[in-house]
């Protein structure tokens, strides 16, 4: 029976993976000062991955009808190293010159960042305040960027929602593979080593109880 629950189990872990979430995009640039489109609606909540090299990272998007959306930003909390200063901009293209208007501008120091461990992920964050912003009908430009424009970060748009157990599992093998962990840190996360926890209890009185009735004397 064990043997099955085993298989079984090593067979979701393995598959789990693959089935990605959808509220998680890879930021893909060509070249520099590319602006990557936000193909999602603003009204859901999803995160984009990406890392800054050398250059800012432009997102956009048409808005069609007065939206008010929350940003936030988050990276990797690596032991002994302190958080990049990031800066998040939002734009607004003018209608006539093509010109921009600045809607919002925030500018996160080293010291404006709160220490959370997500152990669904497997991973600690350092995470900045969020920004809200109401956007008129327009085109939109969201600009991340450090003194340096160097380091990895999560830019969620939306408020955090609860996903399904293989979705969370699914989100933290990506991020992980993002971060450049090993497969085998997926076993960090609590949607993995718990399940694993009560898999390996379950064996045990299993097996005790086995052995409990063969030390019984017959009669």
């Amino acid at each position: 029976m064990h043997h099955k629950l085993i298989f079984f189990t090593g067979l979701f872990l393995f598959l789990a993976p693959a089935v990605f979430a959808n509220d998680l995009v890879y930021t893909e640039i060509n070249r520099p000062y590319e602006v990557v489109d936000i193909s999602k609606p603003l009204s859901e909540s999803f995160f984009f991955l990406g890392e800054l090299v050398d250059f800012p990272v432009m997102y956009g998007t048409e808005v069609y009808a007065t939206t008010s959306i929350t940003l936030q930003l988050q990276q990797a909390a690596v032991p002994g190293v302190d958080p990049n200063a990031f800066s998040l901009l939002v734009v607004r293209k003018n209608t006539y010159d093509g010109g921009v208007q600045e809607v919002a501008r925030s500018t996160f120091t080293t010291n404006d960042w709160q220490f959370v461990e997500r152990t669904d992920w497997g991973i600690a964050f350092w995470q900045s305040d969020s920004t809200a912003v109401t956007l008129s009908p327009g085109a939109y430009r969201f600009e991340v960027s450090t003194p340096e424009n160097r380091g990895k970060y999560l830019l969620q748009f939306g408020e955090s929602t609860a996903v399904g157990y293989v979705a969370t599992i699914a989100q933290a093998h990506q991020i992980q593979e993002f971060y450049g962990y090993s497969p085998l840190r997926i076993l960090t996360s609590s949607h993995v080593y718990y399940p694993l926890l009560i898999l390996f209890i379950f064996i045990l009185f299993q097996r005790l109880w086995k052995y409990r009735r063969l030390l019984q004397p017959r009669e």
